[in-house]
This record gives structure tokens, sequence and C-alpha cells, in this order.
């Protein structure tokens, strides 16, 4: 065989090789997207998704569908709802967390880790980490108040309420709690434990605050009521209404996880 001929087929045999290798790259990818993992595959995806929720736990945030697939998933994008729910299972299986789906902006999914023990304790051993303590308890004394007024307060009567308190000053910032305005309508609206929403149709207009999605999957209404009652030295129950809502709420739960 000449030259000529040797190159030739030298030419064909990488050409080839080169054309399966981008086969084989481009049947993965299908694969992957078509959702099928080997079950080591899927057993990796799932533990690297759930190290990912965790780490993204301590500041609250409920985290982007999009995000997962972009940063843990990326090619098995299309396996995301079965390696999701797979993480769902490991978070409440083996740490007792809950995996919850919201919708913002626009249908965009997003999921929070709901720690159902955080607020779930006797009231009168609620206690966190010193670093998170003053942040925690503004929050406490919040939802509290919101839930003793009936799921609604106005920013106003929230100001007076902090200010009697002597948690708000003109500046709006406290030794030992910070900008307590900040994070009312912000930090706290962003980890969806409070909505600050406007009025409707209020000129100049109003806002109000209420219990965010986070709140209502994470708190304990019997432990605030316990708290309160604790405070004025009374019995939860005689605080009819909201002890009424709180067992309302339990058998609303427990109905729910049936």
């Amino acid at each position: 065989m000449n030259m000529f001929g040797m190159h030739m087929r030298s030419k064909t045999f990488f050409w080839r090789a080169s054309t399966i290798e981008e086969g084989n790259e481009i049947m993965a990818s299908k694969s992957a997207q078509e959702g099928h993992l080997s079950s080591q595959e899927e057993e990796n995806l799932i533990n690297d998704t759930v190290r990912y929720i965790l780490s993204h736990d301590n500041t609250k945030y409920a985290i982007k569908r999009q995000d997962i697939v972009k940063d843990v998933l990326k090619t098995y994008g299309g396996s995301s709802k079965y390696i999701i729910d797979g993480a769902t299972r490991v978070l409440k299986e083996i740490f007792g967390m809950k995996l919850v789906a919201v919708e913002q902006n626009s249908n965009v999914k997003h999921y929070m880790l709901i720690n159902n023990e955080k607020f779930s304790t006797d009231a009168r051993y609620m206690k966190w980490p010193k670093e998170v303590e003053s942040q925690q308890v503004l929050l406490m004394l919040t939802l509290s108040l919101i839930f003793m007024k009936g799921g609604v307060e106005s920013e106003e009567d929230m100001l007076s309420f902090l200010s009697n308190l002597g948690i708000m000053s003109k500046n709006r910032s406290h030794e030992y709690f910070g900008d307590v305005w900040k994070l009312l309508t912000g930090e706290f609206v962003r980890q969806m434990y409070l909505e600050h929403v406007r009025i409707p149709e209020l000129d100049p207009p109003k806002f109000e605050f209420r219990w965010g999605r986070r709140a209502e999957e994470e708190v304990s209404r019997r432990s605030l009521l316990e708290f309160v009652s604790l405070v004025y030295g009374t019995d939860p129950k005689n605080w009819t209404t909201q002890y009424q809502e709180v067992l309302q709420t339990e058998k609303n739960k427990r109905e729910k996880e049936m």
C-alpha cells in the first residue's frame, strides 16, 4: 500500500473515532435528558443535590430550581424532577427536614427547606445560637403579634408595638437587634417568614405585615401562643380565638399528612 493510501485510511480512522466519541457524548446527554440513569448516577446526583440544598440553608432563602440544574444536575437537567423527589425523601428520612416547592416571580419554581423543629418546641425552652439569637427573638415577637392580631398587622401598629418595647427608635437601629426595619421589610421577607404588602386602593399608600409561606410551614402557632401566655401569666386556653385557631391548624396539618 502506498503512502497516500495509508494516509487516507489513517484520516478515515481518526474521523470515525472522533465521530464515535461525539456520538457517545450526544447519546449520554440524550440519555440523561430522557432520565436514563444508572443506579449509581442516580444515587450520586441525589446526594449532590442534598448537599447543595443543605449548604444553602443557612441563608433561609428559597433556592431556584434552575440553579439546582445549573450547579448540580447540569446535563442531567431532564431528570431534575426525579432527582429532586429523591433528594426530598432523603432530607425527610435522614435529616427530618421538608423540602417545599413554591412559585415566585412569574412561575419560576423555588424550593424552601423547612426545619419543623425550629419553632415547635416548648416555648419555655426556645433557645438559639448567639449569632442568630437577636434575629430569632425579633422574628418570634413579630410573628406572635401578627398571630394574636388575627393574621395581619398594619405597618403603623407594628412600629408602635416595637417602639413601646424599646426596639424601634427614630433612626430605626438597635444595639442588640441592629437595623430592625431592614430585617422586617428585607431579610425576613426574602426568607419568606413575612409578607410586607401594600393595602389596595389607599392613597397615600399604606402597608401591612402577614405571615409568609415559610412561617406557615415552619412555625408552631401553639408554641407562640404558649410564649405569649407565659409573658402574660395566663393559660393559653384563655385566648379563645387564638386557641381555636391553633386546634384547627393542627387538625388541618394532620389531615394533610394522612
